[in-house]
């Protein structure tokens, strides 16, 4: 199960890119998720043009052999086409990422398709896989829709799960199984009691439970679902420095591996 662990960003926007490639390395995690480029309300790593920050993040995959196994996240409204991606896209691929995360928020579904039928093709001629992540802030919002989604287009991605997501969307652990080899990629995290709809975003980006410390049924979660699926640990933890925050994570999540026998 170690090898299936990814230290994705958002535990630690404390660190620049690279000193998340180091500290995933330190802590024994062969994959990180990297932030590619700059979003409104987040650090911007710099990886999105030329310079010491993308190369300091290439010699840190060099020296550590760290992987990036996602590069997040690339967002779909009404407006954006496939040009609009490329960049991101190309930076992806320069820094070997194995998958690129898009987040649907065109409303209409046609739209959204083609959208998301051009994006795959330009991932897939750099060499790369695609999920895209359901949301309740987003137009695709539960497990069964997204798959049914998928299914009528045709759409060669998979479905990113995020626990976090999934259960706040009023997902059901038995809702799974129908469509669990749509499941590309998971991320990992509990949910805090006694959370209302209006700080759930601030929940998400900053304030989540580690594996075993909140009221998600993680352990059924993940036996639902695929066994070669990478597990991202996004784990933001409020007044957590980011190494302390990606350490806690790392080690909730094994404790809970063991604890099922995995």
């Amino acid at each position: 199960m170690h090898d299936r662990l990814s230290l994705d960003f958002l535990t630690a926007l404390d660190l620049p890119a690279a000193g998340l490639v180091h500290l995933a390395n330190d802590l024994g995690v062969t994959r990180v998720s990297l932030l590619v480029a700059p979003l409104d309300g987040l650090p911007d790593f710099g990886l999105n043009r030329p310079g010491p920050a993308r190369r300091a993040v290439l010699d840190a995959l060099r020296d550590t052999g760290v992987k990036v196994d996602m590069a997040e996240p690339f967002y779909l409204h009404a407006d954006t086409v496939t040009d609009d991606l490329l960049p991101g896209f190309d930076t992806a691929a320069e820094l070997g990422a194995r998958t690129v995360n898009l987040l649907a928020r065109t409303a209409d579904h046609g739209r959204l398709a083609a959208q998301m039928a051009a994006a795959c093709n330009a991932a897939h001629a750099r060499g790369m896989e695609v999920v895209t992540e359901i949301s309740k802030r987003g137009s695709l919002v539960t497990l069964s829709q997204t798959a049914a989604f998928i299914e009528t287009n045709a759409l060669p991605l998979g479905i990113e799960l995020d626990s976090l997501h999934f259960f706040r969307a009023g997902g059901k652990v038995a809702d799974i199984a129908p469509h669990a080899h749509h499941v590309g990629r998971i991320q990992l995290c509990d949910l805090r009691a006694g959370i209302t709809p209006d700080q759930e975003w601030d929940e998400a980006i900053r304030n989540r439970a580690l594996p075993g410390h909140g009221i998600a049924d993680l352990a059924d979660f993940l036996d639902a679902l695929p066994l070669d699926a990478v597990i991202g640990l996004e784990i933001p933890q409020p007044g957590i420095p980011g190494p302390e925050a990606a350490r806690r994570a790392r080690d909730a999540t094994l404790k809970l591996f063991k604890s099922e026998g995995y």
